[in-house]
């Protein structure tokens, strides 16, 4: 795997954290979709998962990483749908327990599967 896919998808969640915290502030322009978000092959690590990364779906965590992957995008489209109804108070909890600890597991997996496989290549 690209380092780049790897530091594109680390790029990508903390974007997302300054998205939904301008969502759930309501300072955000952005039109938010959470029938769109909720879809975890449309990222560019979503897109790596169910495509070129397939190759290394044996390796070790790779599986964790896609299920963690994909309830981190129902959980941030959670967020925002209930941001939309108007349950502010729901929405902040799970922004920042379920989708903040998500978004460290995610992150965490990332680095640890760059490592392991950065050891290979040597």
């Amino acid at each position: 795997m690209s380092e780049n896919v790897f530091y594109h998808a680390v790029e990508a969640h903390i974007k997302w954290k300054i998205r939904l915290q301008k969502h759930l502030d309501g300072t955000s322009n952005e039109e938010l979709n959470a029938d769109v978000i909720c879809l975890d092959n449309q990222c560019t690590l979503g897109q790596w998962i169910y495509g070129d990364g397939q190759k290394y779906k044996n390796m070790d965590g790779f599986d964790k990483l896609r299920d963690t992957h994909a309830n981190f995008h129902k959980c941030a489209s959670e967020v925002v749908r209930k941001a939309d109804t108007g349950e502010k108070t729901e929405a902040e909890n799970i922004f920042k327990n379920d989708y903040a600890l998500l978004s460290k597991d995610i992150t965490r997996m990332l680095v640890k599967m760059n490592s392991v496989m950065r050891s290979l290549l040597k």
